[in-house]
């Protein structure tokens, strides 16, 4: 008996930056952007769509993928684009793609700001007689945070 697989190309996306984890986007700075499933002949625009306006961005190249599944596309992002989140549309061969909320582009950062960074809350500790709830703990640290009126506040490490 003979079996033949064949391997279905995969549908295009775009598999990074994404929306849970937005990619800085600097005013004349390059980004980059992962694809899977795209046609590296196809003719590309990519534009960043914000509020109230939309930017393209210029000089997109494409790095071939290789023996990755992935292809990579620079462009270089307009000088006059305004601080913001921005949506990511990619246009190559008809294929169009969308990814929200992926680009953030920062602000001017002001002297004076404060921000806090907390870590490793663990509010469920495992503990040789079960389990143990420190979510008390985590209401009053946020309502220390509170009270400091920080400009932001960074949480990295487990909550569980």
């Amino acid at each position: 008996m003979v079996t033949v697989l064949t391997m279905k190309k995969p549908s295009p996306r775009i598999v990074e930056p994404r929306w849970m984890c937005p990619a800085w986007a600097l005013p004349g700075g390059t980004v980059s952007i992962n694809l899977t499933g795209m046609d590296p002949n196809a003719r590309t625009g990519v534009t960043l769509n914000g509020a109230s306006k939309r930017y393209s961005l210029a000089a997109i190249n494409f790095h071939p993928a290789g023996s990755s599944p992935f292809t990579r596309l620079t462009g270089t992002v307009p000088c006059n684009i305004e601080p913001g989140l921005y949506d990511l549309e990619v246009d190559a061969g008809g294929t169009h793609l969308l990814m929200p909320r992926c680009f953030a582009v920062p602000g001017p950062i002001q002297e004076g700001f404060t921000f806090i960074h907390a870590s490793d809350n663990h509010v469920l500790l495992s503990r040789r007689d079960g389990m143990r709830d420190r979510g008390l703990a985590l209401e009053r640290m946020v309502q220390r945070i509170n009270t400091l009126a920080p400009s932001f506040v960074i949480h990295t490490g487990d909550l569980g």
